[in-house]
């Protein structure tokens, strides 16, 4: 079926042509003319591609940027923006520390990862550069790879260079204004892994039923913000654990918040020499000094 008059004098681009289309070919696409080509001797004029449509009596171009990619490889255009604002805000000064001991890359990626963490609880690394394409740290932070296979690397080269893990926290601990104090806990996490070295039987398991991790961390009580913290196996004993971490992160001052398997003579005796560390031990059921205290 031809075009009809009306619809080739409707003003179009120059070297364009009018095709009809659709079931009943009553709609009309104009198309550029990109040449011609021969054929047994002939002329035949090639067309190109798909310039606009001729709709209600008028020429309307297309929109390349629209055509150019399908949606499903276009850029996300409404993303999450208070949550990780916000965030970013508040703990901007984690990325300066970072900063001192990484590659800027690097420092990119952990900040990034961290933020991400903590606005979407549960993430898993497979999510991660499809959640920060959708939030609004990708505007803040551009071209953060996080990729699921860059990310696995990446764990594992920084556990690699646990030297520069050690530095970050003792730094964190320096910073730490002198009017605030640093509270330090441990607790014990249940953990059966066959391939975690860490796991191990703890005075708890027999109650408990399995193996655990001893988790050590140390946090400022007015800033309510965290400094450092280690994992050690579920076997070993307290005054052992809390000495190691003290030794490591260069701890000089604060409160340990320790529990009926922490001995208070131990305690006197591993950290005498550091007047600004202090200890919390509970007392037995069955303590002399009860009775004391209430008589």
């Amino acid at each position: 079926m031809g075009v009809p008059e009306e619809i080739r004098a409707i003003e179009r681009p120059k070297n364009t042509i009018v095709a009809p289309y659709g079931k009943n070919s009553d709609r009309y696409a104009v198309r550029e003319r990109v040449g011609c080509r021969y054929k047994e001797g002939r002329r035949i004029p090639v067309t190109g591609r798909t310039v606009g449509h001729i709709i209600d009596g008028k020429f309307v171009p297309i929109n390349d940027t629209q055509t150019a990619q399908p949606v499903s490889q276009a850029p996300v255009d409404l993303k999450d923006w208070a949550n990780v604002t916000l965030c970013y805000n508040l703990s901007s000064n984690i990325l300066e520390e970072l900063l001192g001991i990484y590659d800027r890359n690097d420092a990119y990626k952990l900040f990034n990862i961290s933020i991400l963490r903590v606005c979407y609880p549960g993430i898993k690394d497979h999510e991660l550069k499809d959640v920060y394409e959708e939030c609004f740290l990708s505007e803040i932070f551009k071209d953060v790879s996080l990729s699921k296979n860059i990310v696995s690397k990446f764990w594992s080269d920084i556990g690699r260079t646990y030297s520069r893990i050690c530095r970050f926290m003792e730094n964190r601990v320096r910073m730490v204004e002198n009017n605030h104090h640093i509270i330090i806990d441990g607790t014990l996490k249940s953990n059966k892994s066959s391939i975690n070295i860490l796991s191990d039987y703890s005075r708890k398991s027999r109650l408990k039923g399995s193996k655990d991790i001893s988790l050590l961390y140390a946090y400022d009580l007015e800033s309510e913000e965290p400094i450092c913290s280690k994992c050690y196996p579920g076997n070993m004993i307290d005054a052992t654990l809390y000495e190691d971490f003290i030794d490591e992160n260069n701890i000089t001052k604060g409160i340990i918040v320790a529990d009926r398997g922490f001995s208070s003579s131990c305690a006197k005796m591993k950290f005498a020499n550091n007047k600004d560390l202090h200890f919390i031990n509970p007392l037995r059921r069955n303590s002399i000094y009860i009775k004391i205290i209430v008589l």
